[in-house]
Order: C-alpha cells, then structure tokens, then sequence
C-alpha cells in the first residue's frame, strides 16, 4: 500500500483513525492523503464566536478546511514522526462521495481509511452516516474503519467472514495478504453454516481463497446458523479475540444482508474493531 485516503471531519474519531493506520504501516513507505469535503451544510464559526452570514459562508469553510488540515498534519507528524511516511493535505468543497472516488482515481489510492462515526456521530448506531455511504459507494478500493476509542495494537486475529458465494481474485485478496503479513496475523476464515454442504461453485471458490492463503497462518471455522447472522459473528469474533473484522462487500453479498436485517436482529452488532470492507465489481 502505498496511497492511503484519509477523509477527517477533523473529530477524534477521524483522527483516530489516521492514527491507527499510521501505526500499522509504520514500517511501510506511503503517503497518507488527508482530505476535508466541506459544502454549505459543514457547520463553522467565525473568529468572533458567531455563525458566518451568506456572504461570508463560502470563504469562512474554505478557511476553516485549510486550518483544520494544517493543525491534523502538524499533530500526526509530532504523534508519529515515521521517516518512511509523508503527508499530503487535501481541502475540497462538494459531496464526499465524489470526491473521494475522483481521488481514488487520480491519486492511486490503495486503501480509504475512515473513522466508523463522525463528529456528531451517535453512540447506538454501528457505523455513521458518511462512513455508510463510503462503503455502500462502491469504491474502486478497500474501505477500513475504525472505532474510536480503540488503543492501536497489532492485529494478530484477523476474521474473514465470507459465504463464498463470490469469486475472490488475487488483487482483491491483496490488502488483506498485505496486512496479515505486517502484522503476522493469523486469518480465520469464517463461514456461517445455513445449509448442509456447499455447492460446486462455492466449493471452488473455497478452494481457491485456500491458495490465496497458503502462505500465511490461517484456519477454517464453521459456525451454525444463528437466528440472527449478526448473533453468529458476535460471538465467533468474542471467541477468537479477534482483532480486525474483513468482510467482501458487492450488492447481494452477505455483508449486504447483515445491513438489511431487522434493527432488532443488528442492534447488538457494535463491533469495537476495526472493520475492512473489500469491495467487488457489481
């Protein structure tokens, strides 16, 4: 990895998690993108205390953005201070989600790195609105997240939830491969059982995820079918001091099915771990 997106709305979630991934490729030569998307809705004061009138809006946001990315970037430099690692600032107006599939393309980016809630995120809900829509977005790369009040240590259990209902290719695996071997980790490929036995074609696809992971420590868990697929991962990420949750992510995936079930069934599903979301071609 070697371009990292880090979208901030300047909260300590956000800068948690430039943080975290900082500490995890501390040993990696990158460049960490911080960017800011601000539009007329971004709340912002002016010097004096009060809230910018209409014609002072466009140009108290810009400079807020500006401020906001020159203080994020001082602070990392002195909180981290890593020679392998660069940081460049990125201030945009306009949607988040454009944005950041515009730079994912034009800067190469390898992975988007998120906080799972924003500053006015809500302490009930899983992930916050914005991180919602970068996942369900569909990017052209991987989406990590991660929660807040988490101290950074070395994922040594990495879970993979997966149906195997998707064929995985070799570049879709790499940021996982990736991590795994930084962190010589452990990955336990999770499957929930819902029937017998797989069939033909998830079968060949559990076959070649076994290839893509002969050369790192991994192992295969079965668990049975919970009434709620949220419950069964619940418990198998408690059981196996899981550090780091992975999921695939494409519109009829099982990631996609967790999303739509019952709030009921997902609300125990706040998950204190970072979360890397793969995202596969529609």
């Amino acid at each position: 990895m070697k371009n990292i997106l880090v979208p901030t709305d300047f909260s300590n979630n956000a800068y948690n998690a430039l943080f975290y991934i900082t500490q995890l490729l501390k040993d990696t030569h990158c460049t960490f993108h911080i960017l800011n998307c601000y539009d007329g809705r971004t709340k912002v004061l002016t010097k004096k205390g009060g809230e910018p009138n209409e014609k002072e809006l466009p140009y108290a946001l810009r400079v807020d953005s500006k401020e906001g990315l020159v203080k994020t970037k001082h602070r990392i430099v002195l909180d981290t201070g890593y020679e392998k690692h660069s940081f460049e600032s990125i201030s945009k107006k306009g949607d988040l989600i454009k944005t950041v599939e515009k730079l994912i393309k034009d800067l190469q980016i390898d992975l988007v790195v998120m906080g799972n809630k924003g500053i006015t995120g809500a302490k009930d809900i899983f992930l916050g609105s914005n991180t919602t829509k970068v996942i369900h977005a569909g990017l052209a790369c991987p989406v990590l997240t991660v929660p807040k009040e988490i101290d950074f240590k070395i994922p040594k259990n990495l879970a993979l939830v997966t149906d195997y209902k998707n064929c995985i290719s070799a570049e879709q695996m790499a940021t996982i491969i990736e991590i795994a071997g930084i962190s010589e980790a452990t990955i336990r490929v999770m499957h929930i059982n819902e029937k017998e036995r797989l069939d033909k074609f998830e079968t060949s696809n559990m076959n070649t995820l076994t290839k893509y992971l002969e050369e790192i420590d991994h192992s295969f868990h079965w668990m049975p079918k919970f009434s709620s697929k949220t419950e069964a991962i619940q418990l198998f990420l408690e059981e196996l001091e899981i550090d780091m949750l992975i999921m695939f992510h494409s519109e009829h995936s099982l990631m996609e099915k967790i999303f739509g079930e019952p709030v009921i069934k997902k609300i125990t599903f706040d998950i204190e771990l970072p979360f890397l979301v793969i995202n596969l071609p529609k």
